[in-house]
């Protein structure tokens, strides 16, 4: 209806362009003998044995995201997880010293040595004279 309404727009008016077999008075006339009244919940039996509870939780597929994760009510939340880092020293990696780092650090930055190169050494190879 909501469709011949918009089809029509303000020209027509619904109760004009629909049949009277879809008006409420209509369908009452033919389902009208076949519907019985229903009591109220007030009049429902109640069972006091039965225990309704909501359906368990899915674990949907895909990787789960960190704010929708279940946690157990005794389970530490990650802010307190990461409070523990700030039980760690810290150390400088310039002067070794326990409590700032390079970036605070008030002496003389000490060049580093060089580093090794990474991987297998070569392999030293005999050089073969005449006499052997």
């Amino acid at each position: 209806m909501s469709a011949m309404w918009t089809e029509y727009g303000e020209t027509k008016l619904p109760e004009t362009v629909v049949s009277d077999w879809y008006s409420v008075e209509k369908w009452k006339l033919c389902y009208g003998s076949l519907l019985r009244p229903v009591n109220g919940m007030q009049l429902w039996k109640t069972h006091t044995n039965v225990v309704v509870m909501p359906p368990p939780d899915r674990i949907m597929p895909g990787r789960p995201k960190n704010n929708d994760i279940i946690r157990e009510p005794t389970e530490a939340l990650p802010s307190q997880v990461l409070s523990a880092r700030e039980k760690v020293q810290m150390t400088c990696s310039n002067s070794q010293q326990v409590g700032h780092n390079i970036r605070s650090c008030k002496r003389e930055v000490v060049p580093k040595p060089p580093k090794k190169p990474q991987g297998r050494p070569r392999k030293k190879q005999k050089i073969m004279t005449e006499e052997e």
